[in-house]
């Protein structure tokens, strides 16, 4: 069945040239659905280099084979003009203990398109269809554990798996005839479902993206979570994911793709409760401080990564925990109570990943190293006394004190890659001695890190992240990549990150009654297609013909 999806997304791509008319093919969607995706194969077909696939493919035995069986889709009645649906039945109820996949699409000849199915089969070497009637007039075909039904407006082709835990003949037939019926109701179409009748589902399945994704539960919704758990300093962000109700049963999300010029955008909608995004909006704020844009690094930004919470909310939420006393008690022993944390902070942190500030070196073969890059974590505070009675109760060391490491080592908390903080106003800076106490010293011709962080993406969410391709090709590893004795492979790398920008990911933005995520990736050339650049770098890295060329490292 994979193959067989393959195949149509291509096929979809050489015959649908029209204009891609509204999806009726949303009422064929069951009401057990966990998951469903929709391609707009219409959309997608001026912006797929069609040259490019068949060099990914492989070899030439390879491409005539597929090639064969595209020509055999193209005339089969199968209509790629228009939309495409995917749908994930995952859940087994009292009466169906199967589990299934479904691909709804259009047809426009049935006869040509059974005729389609039998040559499929045989080049798949599949056994003889086997063709369940139903009451009524559908005819449903088996083969393995697919089935497939069809009228002349649409065609139904499911893969089934059958949970039961015996597996004798009468098991297989009931999994079988099961099937078919799931089959044929998705052909006959429903009148009540949330797929036809939900305006969030509705409205966001018929506009121009390229791929909706429907989902009990929000892909990304995690992001923030995990971010808080890996990122020093960050681990408020937990807070607002819980806020946004991640962890209250199902939640519903709706995620876009699309592939425009110069960039493929990837947004997700997860939709919550009105008293969820007052939480959600109070936690944000005002923002991001744009004290902290205004910030110029001491070395070229590669990425950075920014967060804001409202401190008062925080607070709130931190006072509802479970056993929160207890925690506080535990703290006190080490001289410090939870509220002294959350008092010294204002709620604006951000980390910055810079250019490498020493020369890659040489290892004990004779290839080159590459120098770790500096990092800083950078939080704004209330005032020095209130962070210092924080800071000393961690054991982080202030960089300006005697006691503390020499300019060329940092051999305290050597697990630590934040273990000394210097103090400039309202704000403290984390990392390791010596780039400590460079930071307040700017770079020449260094730009801000608003320059590569909008302002107006730290305004409306609670998490962005942005990262530099071009810097983190050129400067940070082409010294070790790029040398005479390199192989191919690694000037095809270079090249390829070279065709990209910039990656932006902003999570917490509130849109309606949603609360979103989205992830762009930005590419060099704005006026090429974004798909076309993505599969001829594919095609680069594999070593295929078709691939496209490095687009300079110009900032």
């Amino acid at each position: 069945m994979k193959n067989i999806l393959c195949l149509f997304l291509l096929a979809g791509a050489l015959a649908a040239q029209a204009q891609t008319p509204t999806n009726d093919l949303l009422r064929h969607i069951p009401a057990d659905a966990d998951q469903v995706i929709d391609i707009n194969l219409g959309a997608l077909s001026s912006k797929i280099d069609i040259p490019s696939i068949f060099a990914l493919l492989g070899n030439k035995a390879k491409n005539a084979k597929a090639l064969t069986m595209i020509n055999d889709l193209m005339s089969g009645g199968l209509d790629f003009h228009q939309h495409m649906i995917l749908v994930m039945s995952n859940t087994p109820t009292a009466t169906d203990s199967n589990k299934y996949f479904t691909v709804i699409l259009h047809i426009t000849d049935s006869a040509k398109f059974v005729a389609a199915l039998r040559s499929i089969a045989k080049e798949s070497d599949v056994p003889t269809l086997h063709f369940v009637h139903l009451p009524g007039k559908e005819r449903v075909a088996i083969y393995k554990t697919n089935a497939v039904a069809w009228t002349d407006g649409f065609a139904i082709f499911t893969t089934y798996t059958s949970l039961t835990s015996k597996k004798g003949a009468d098991q297989i037939a009931s999994a079988r005839l099961k099937a078919a019926r799931h089959t044929a109701a998705i052909l006959h179409g429903y009148m009540d479902t949330k797929f036809i009748t939900d305006e969030h589902f509705t409205t966001a399945f018929s506009d121009d993206g390229d791929v909706h994704i429907w989902s009990h539960k929000n892909q990304l919704a995690g992001l923030a979570s995990k971010l808080g758990k890996i990122a020093p300093g960050m681990a408020q962000l937990d807070m607002l994911s819980q806020m946004a109700g991640q962890n209250k049963g199902k939640t519903e999300s709706i995620a876009t793709i699309r592939f425009d010029n110069g960039n493929i955008s990837y947004s997700t909608l997860k939709f919550i409760s009105p008293a969820q995004i007052a939480a959600t909006q109070r936690a944000l704020g005002q923002g991001l401080s744009p004290e902290l844009l205004a910030i110029v690094p001491p070395h070229q930004l590669i990425g950075v990564v920014s967060a804001h919470v409202d401190m008062g909310a925080m607070e709130d939420s931190v006072r509802k925990m479970p056993m929160i006393g207890e925690i506080d008690t535990m703290a006190t022993s080490k001289g410090i109570h939870i509220w002294d944390i959350l008092h010294a902070l204002k709620g604006d942190f951000m980390l910055l990943v810079c250019n490498p500030d020493k020369p890659a070196t040489m290892d004990s073969t004779g290839k080159p190293k590459m120098p770790s890059p500096p990092m800083y974590l950078v939080a704004s505070i209330t005032s020095k006394t209130a962070f210092e009675k924080v800071a000393s109760t961690v054991k982080l060391k202030d960089a300006t004190t005697a006691d503390a490491d020499t300019a060329t080592t940092d051999t305290a908390h050597s697990k630590n890659p934040f273990p000394y903080y210097l103090i400039q106003n309202d704000l403290a800076v984390f990392g390791k001695r010596r780039q400590v106490n460079e930071f307040f010293t700017p770079g020449k011709d260094i730009d801000p890190v608003g320059k590569l962080l909008p302002e107006a993406d730290t305004r409306t969410n609670a998490v962005n992240i942005v990262l530099d391709f071009h810097a983190l090709a050129d400067d940070l590893l082409a010294p070790t990549l790029n040398t005479p004795d390199a192989p191919a492979k690694n000037k095809a790398l270079l090249d390829a990150l070279r065709n990209l920008q910039t990656l932006q990911v902003s999570i917490g933005a509130i849109r309606g009654d949603a609360m979103e995520t989205r992830i762009q990736l930005n590419f060099t050339d704005k006026s090429k297609n974004s798909l076309t650049t993505l599969m001829n770098m594919v095609g680069a890295l594999s070593g295929k013909s078709g691939s496209g060329n490095g687009q300079g490292s110009a900032r």
